[in-house]
């Protein structure tokens, strides 16, 4: 207050003591220096109070809690000032006031409004998660932010800004906004780090959401994992063998029959061998009968096995075991241009002899003279590439592992085709044994060739050892139990490398799975114990966990594991063309696939009936 100011309101004031109520002159003249003292403590006062705001003079800012309703509040304590329930659109009730001075408006009542149900109904502004299509931007907060809910169906802005920059929710990566809608920046799932799938940003523009990025899960059959010394599992190989695809019609299941699988260097840890099933690819498994096969061999023998992929040559595989005790590599190695590959066919380390989409895995080996031709057997290791070949291979296609000899004329000559390898890497005997030209050791291999699947070689040894006895214990489970896995990480395999697979616990790809009915998960031993077309039916992200009792070991002899079983696979997908994805059960000795009602043996079978609906009562991807 200026001078001019206090000069008006003393001349207002000072008169009013007058002589009339302060007769005494003394009286008067200490009532105006009170006056004037207490005067001027106020006007300093003011002027302090007035100086320690940091928005200049004007009202104080409003104090939520002081039961005064004040500028910015919706409420304080009891003051609502006008607000009602009616005026929110209620029928009736009681307001409340939260701690931050917002009307709360759960007291209210409504005969049309259900607040919590998860439905927005007048008068609710949300409800759950239920916004009605209201965000931050849409409710004037020009930053934008996370419109929420609060318990009464009001909407919860505390999380929305007013302060304009980048506006999560407008398809714009903006700052520091990783991604904003469809706007990645220019990501992808691939660099993710996943191999393929449809990559999202997350609500909040903070983050990728990689829930529909996927790793590749193609190949064929049921993986097999075993336990190493530590106890941890890692991929062995597959089951493959007995294929089915309903729409595409290259396979001959009237050929097939039990399959082998080599084990590798498999021990178990004491007298209880653990092996796991698990379906992580797109197809259906039908797990019929199976055995864990432990074969003694004598001092420096190594057992083999001679079953291999025969079905499209038109007859059965032979599923036994054949002794090995002079096995040796080639001495010289040569593509048909003269190359050196002696390196790449030595050993099987999961480098194949290099071939090209457009080529065939042929080489000409020299194993030097063979003492024994009328023993004489190959030991190969090969894989399967499943792709689209049309473009490259040409006939004459072969669906077999070709050998050759020269003749007399020094011209090669077709003496067997055998087997071929079953999905990922295989090793198999392929007998040789008295074929014309074999005792000069030097043989033409060609691997199988088709539109469809390419064979590569990765390794070749030749025995020419006599047989020898092999003892023999095959044992079935004496748990089996079936539960859900997940996916795990898959690289396919290709000219380059076998197939190889983690073993996570990814979350199961519901468009990978296939349409119908699958073994319900628990205790499935009994469907396990004999080749009777009562299948586990597993579909992807199942796991079959399997123990067997180990066979006691034979003195003096070392052992050899493999797995045997009747197991088919059902395609969900082939290179030649669209398959059907409903699941259709095989059975053995069907010549088609798939067959006709009426083919089907089972269907008057009451105790079959009886297995399908109490096995197979898990109905998947309706």
């Amino acid at each position: 207050m200026d001078l001019e100011k206090m000069e008006i309101f003393m001349d207002f004031s000072l008169p009013m003591i007058s002589e009339d109520v302060y007769p005494n002159a003394a009286e008067r003249t200490m009532t105006h220096a009170r006056i004037l003292f207490f005067f001027i403590i106020g006007i300093g006062m003011l002027g302090a109070g007035t100086a320690c705001t940091d928005d200049g003079p004007g009202p104080p800012d409003s104090l939520c809690g002081n039961g005064r309703l004040e500028a910015g509040e919706e409420c304080d304590g009891a003051s609502f000032g006008t607000a009602t329930c009616v005026l929110y659109g209620y029928e009736g009730g009681a307001l409340s006031c939260r701690s931050d001075c917002t009307i709360d408006v759960s007291g209210c009542t409504s005969s049309t409004a259900r607040c919590g149900n998860g439905i927005v109904e007048a008068p609710e502004e949300c409800d759950g998660t239920q916004l009605g299509g209201a965000t931050c931007l849409s409710l004037g907060f020009a930053g934008g932010g996370t419109l929420s809910c609060r318990a009464d169906c009001r909407f919860d802005t505390t999380a929305c800004s007013s302060t304009a920059g980048p506006v999560c929710g407008n398809n714009k990566a903006e700052g520091t906004e990783v991604c904003d809608g469809s706007d990645l920046r220019g990501k992808t799932c691939v660099t993710q780090g996943y191999d393929w799938g449809q990559l999202r940003c997350n609500s909040t523009c903070t983050a990728y959401d990689v829930s529909g990025c996927y790793y590749n899960n193609n190949g064929s059959c049921p993986y097999i994992y075993l336990p190493d010394e530590k106890g941890r599992w890692y991929y062995q190989g597959d089951l493959s063998g007995s294929t089915l695809a309903a729409g595409v019609d290259v396979f001959k299941p009237a050929f097939y029959g039990d399959n082998v699988y080599d084990l590798g260097e498999f021990q178990p840890a004491g007298t209880a061998a653990r092996i796991r099933l698990r379906e992580v690819i797109a197809e259906t498994s039908f797990v019929d009968l199976l055995e864990l096969v432990a074969v003694d061999a004598p001092a420096g023998v190594r057992a083999y096995t001679d079953w291999s992929y025969t079905s499209q040559l038109g007859f059965v595989s032979p599923a036994g075991f054949v002794s090995a005790r002079r096995a040796r590599p080639p001495v010289r190695a040569l593509r048909e241009d003269g190359r050196d590959v002696l390196a790449q066919v030595l050993h099987a380390d999961g480098i194949p002899l290099a071939v090209r989409p457009d080529e065939l895995s042929r080489v000409e080996l020299d194993f030097g003279p063979v003492q024994n031709p009328r023993h004489a057997k190959l030991i190969l290791t090969a894989w399967g590439v499943y792709q689209d070949f049309r473009n490259h291979q040409k006939p004459p296609f072969s669906a077999g592992t070709t050998v050759e000899t020269r003749d007399e004329n020094g011209i090669w000559r077709v003496r067997r085709t055998g087997g071929k390898a079953a999905g990922d890497s295989k090793t198999w005997v392929l007998d040789i044994g008295g074929l014309p030209g074999v005792e000069t050791g030097k043989i033409r291999l060609t691997l199988a060739h088709l539109p469809s699947v390419l064979d590569v070689l990765d390794a070749v040894l030749l025995d020419d050892s006599a047989p020898e006895e092999l003892r023999i214990a095959a044992v079935r489970p004496k748990n089996a139990v079936l539960r859900f896995g997940g996916a795990a990480r898959v690289r396919a395999s290709s000219l380059q490398n076998r197939i190889q697979a983690t073993d996570d616990r990814l979350p199961a790809h519901p468009e990978m799975t296939m349409q119908g009915n699958a073994t319900r998960y628990g205790h499935v031993r009994p469907l396990l114990m004999a080749a009777d077309d009562r299948f586990v039916v597993m579909v992807h992200g199942d796991e079959l966990d399997l123990e067997f009792d180990v066979p006691p070991p034979a003195p003096g002899r070392t052992r050899q594991y493999f797995l045997r079983g009747r197991v088919w696979y059902q395609l969900m997908a082939h290179p030649l063309g669209p398959v059907s994805r409903r699941i259709t059960l095989p059975y053995t000795g069907m010549a088609r696939y798939p067959y006709s009602p009426s083919e089907w043996p089972y269907r008057h079978d009451p105790s079959y009936a009886r297995y399908l609906e109490f096995w197979n009562s898990r109905q998947v991807n309706p």
